[in-house]
């Protein structure tokens, strides 16, 4: 796990100190129990190789509507938690519980920027043991996939193997989901929408 630095600037001299990364795994007990029980038995089995992703049902549509919205690319920041499979050598679950859309952006139909606040404004939303596990944003009757910019993105702010990028296309209703620097795309059995998060 890879830690984060600040620089503190005094009297001319910077000062690098390690920080704690924003997140940090959870055991996968703490999600299961606020899972209704088909949900948590489906997260539950498997073979504890593969990552999961769990998405609140109710944030997923909250994605779709906003990235369905307009004509244009748009976006934001998934907001949730990490959780490690008891016995797996690697696997885990991320957690996607909520999102916060960018409000200022400039778009085209194949571009997009993000303003920075939407980082103080995710960090501000996440709940205790919540943070930014990833980005969503449209590709506009294009299809969903990662472009090499949405590849070049993924590695520079979302690096960690546990974050997750998700890009939808709501004309053609598709998506797809990706994890890590290395933009490793995930199958249909990896995601699961759960009906509710508590």
């Amino acid at each position: 796990m890879s830690k984060m630095q600040y620089r503190i600037r005094g009297r001319n001299m910077i000062v690098w100190r390690e920080q704690p990364p924003d997140f940090r795994q959870q055991e996968i007990g703490k999600l299961l129990r606020r899972l209704p029980f088909t949900s948590a038995c489906i997260v539950a089995l498997g073979d504890g190789l593969r990552p999961k992703v769990v998405v609140a049902q109710r944030a997923h549509e909250g994605v779709w509507a906003h990235l369905s919205e307009r004509n244009v690319e748009m976006g934001g920041l998934l907001i949730g938690s990490v959780h490690t499979l008891e016995g797996s050598t690697g696997g885990f679950v991320v957690a996607v519980e909520d999102f916060v859309r960018s409000e200022h952006y400039e778009s085209t139909g194949v571009s997009l920027t993000m303003e920075s606040q939407v980082w103080n404004t995710a960090r501000l939303r996440a709940k205790e043991e919540m943070s930014v596990v990833g980005w969503y944003h449209s590709h506009p009757s294009l299809g969903a996939f990662f472009s090499g910019t949405d590849r070049k993105t993924q590695a520079q702010f979302f690096s960690h193997p546990y974050s997750v990028g998700l890009v939808i296309d709501p004309f053609r209703h598709e998506e797809m989901w990706f994890l890590s620097g290395e933009s490793i795309s995930l199958d249909l059995f990896q995601i699961f929408i759960s009906p509710e998060v508590s």
